[in-house]
């Protein structure tokens, strides 16, 4: 037969102040225990000590490094081992002339700041090569562009604008959402070339773009917002223009923002100076010196911010420009 235990056992308590037979003493609530003596035990405060640092004695000799290339990684000085840290290992083991003390993300963090360092190296070697011979064909080309990027698909012209940069800018033809940055000496032209239509159906949030600017050898990441303003959908409707073609006008703000300031500490002037343009309107001023480190974020004040933009179809292109320039604030 099954056996029960009962709720309300008997419980031995021949060391809590009863007998066998009794329930333990209760004090307060708390099951109470009696001691043989009055005194109580002998609770000491006990201080740890400090942690054992294991230090080479005078003479003692000195443990051996994993590789023969991990002699400066105390110093920074070593270069990290592409494969020391991969399931197979490094086949030269402690010959290696890499470092061997240093992990998969010192070497990714390396490489990384290697090519940019080469990446800035070209752009400044194909800047001074395109100086003379940009000059020399158009005397208006000053010093010269560095172009990025290449267009393809469907392409819309640049309308010109009216400013020194945007003067010396070549006239290039744009495929419809395509990027490119132009370096003149130490000044970056911006150019997108935005599908109007595209940009209408996101009212709500706009359109972002990331790039990267390169100024005295270091890489600032940024990224260019273009908004509507409003509904574009209830201010502007497309127009006919002659037999089969349509225009699309709406109105437009646009916004330059640092997503990581932390490369212009590098920079010895960081302040730079920001214009705006759209269409073929000419550039606005957004700011003389602009420092991104204590204020992310650039654009236009007020109605200067407001851009009205036009686009013919088929394509409904429209070039948004951003000139981004060193500019140390006046003494």
């Amino acid at each position: 037969s099954p056996s029960f235990v009962p709720l309300n056992p008997v419980i031995r308590a021949e060391n809590m102040g009863g007998d066998s037979n009794t329930r333990p003493a209760v004090k307060n609530t708390f099951i109470h225990y009696t001691y043989d003596t009055d005194e109580q035990p002998d609770y000491r405060p006990v201080q740890s000590g400090p942690a054992k640092i294991d230090i080479l004695a005078p003479g003692a000799p000195v443990p051996p490094l994993p590789s023969v290339g991990s002699v400066g990684h105390a110093a920074g000085a070593c270069k990290a081992c592409a494969h020391i840290w991969k399931p197979g290992g490094c086949a030269k083991g402690s010959d290696c002339t890499f470092c061997h003390l240093c992990d998969e993300d010192d070497f990714k963090r390396r490489r990384k700041e290697k090519l940019t360092r080469i990446k800035a190296e070209k752009v400044r070697r194909r800047a001074e090569t395109e100086t003379g011979a940009k000059a020399s064909e158009d005397p208006a080309m000053g010093d010269g562009a560095v172009q990025r990027g290449r267009a393809t698909g469907s392409r819309h012209a640049a309308a010109p604008l009216v400013a020194s940069i945007f003067e010396a800018a070549p006239s290039l033809e744009l495929a419809l959402g395509e990027l490119i940055v132009d370096y003149h000496g130490a000044s970056a032209l911006i150019r997108w070339a935005i599908d109007l239509r595209k940009l209408r159906a996101q009212h709500r949030c706009g359109l972002s773009r990331r790039f990267g600017l390169i100024f005295a050898g270091v890489e600032v990441p940024l990224v260019l917002f273009v908004a509507p303003v409003g509904d574009p959908a209830a201010q502007a409707p497309q127009v006919t223009r002659g037999k089969g073609q349509q225009s699309l006008t709406m109105q437009a703000v646009m916004q330059l923002k640092c997503s990581d300031p932390a490369p212009l500490a590098r920079i010895p002037a960081p302040w730079m100076l920001v214009n705006f343009a759209a269409g073929g309107w000419a550039p606005r001023l957004a700011a003389k010196a602009h420092d991104f480190a204590a204020q992310p974020t650039c654009s236009l004040i007020g109605k200067d911010a407001i851009w009205d933009v036009t686009a013919a179809g088929p394509g409904f292109g429209c070039i948004f420009h951003v000139e981004v320039s060193p500019s140390p604030p006046a003494a």
